[in-house]
């Protein structure tokens, strides 16, 4: 393997905001391009655990952390609100910005770096 990343445009900034989502194929590989205010995530369609696509899932947003470990931070603990998508198969909730899974953290989703440059997301692979 040669470690070479690309630079791949996937749509402008825009068209992923209106729709928060949109789902590309890149080097044949699917990609979730999330808006999330002014910051864009991407994902890779597939989930850890059982090859779903993920990217495909509800996406939810609490005023509190998630459990962690089988324990709940405090209210005060929360300095912002924690955006999860949920596997459409099987449930399991990953952190959007983070790509994290909400209870264990040796599990995550795949991600790119996003660039956003003169109007155009980008993704590198």
């Amino acid at each position: 393997m040669t470690g070479i990343v690309n630079r791949y445009e996937v749509a402008e900034v825009e068209v992923i905001r209106r729709a928060g989502l949109v789902i590309y194929s890149v080097e044949g590989n699917e990609i979730g391009v999330f808006a999330i205010g002014d910051s864009f995530y991407a994902w890779r369609n597939r989930c850890p655990h059982a090859a779903a696509p993920v990217c495909e899932g509800a996406i939810c947003e609490s005023d509190r952390r998630l459990p962690v470990f089988g324990t709940v931070s405090p209210a005060n603990e929360c300095d912002e609100r924690i955006i999860t998508i949920k596997c459409p198969w099987h449930g399991w909730e990953f952190d959007l910005r983070t790509g994290q899974h909400i209870v264990s953290e040796h599990v995550k989703l795949q991600g790119y770096e996003v660039e956003v440059e003169n109007g155009r997301v980008y993704v590198y692979m």
